[in-house]
């Protein structure tokens, strides 16, 4: 059984997450990076990352919410799939998304100015 401390910590590390995920987000979205995207595949990874960085929000939101709900109904059951299907969905996003952002970086900013 998992107890108020435990869902409190869930609640933190999703916050951080989803300011991770906006200042990706709004990286991402800067008229510095973008106007070095000029290639097709490029923008299309580029909007592929967006949508992971924007779908790991939406389920931090959700699993935020969730967690605030069962707070509030002193139920701290963890492994409910309000909070877990959200959760992963979250974490995975993130990563795949934080991963991509990297690489996207890495490609226009270092290796396209060495390259010129």
């Amino acid at each position: 059984m998992s107890t108020k401390e435990g869902v409190q910590g869930a609640i933190e590390f999703t916050k951080f997450v989803i300011a991770l995920d906006s200042g990706l987000i709004a990286f991402m979205t800067g008229a510095t990076f973008l106007g070095k995207l000029h290639s097709t595949i490029e923008i299309v990874a580029a909007i592929i990352v967006l949508a992971l960085l924007a779908a790991s929000l939406c389920a931090g939101v959700l699993v935020y919410m969730a967690a605030i709900t069962m707070i509030d109904d002193a139920d701290y059951n963890l492994a409910s799939s309000h909070i877990r299907i959200p959760g992963q969905i979250n974490v995975v996003c993130f990563a795949v998304g934080a991963a991509g952002v990297g690489v996207l970086a890495v490609l226009e900013l270092f290796l396209k100015n060495n390259a010129a």
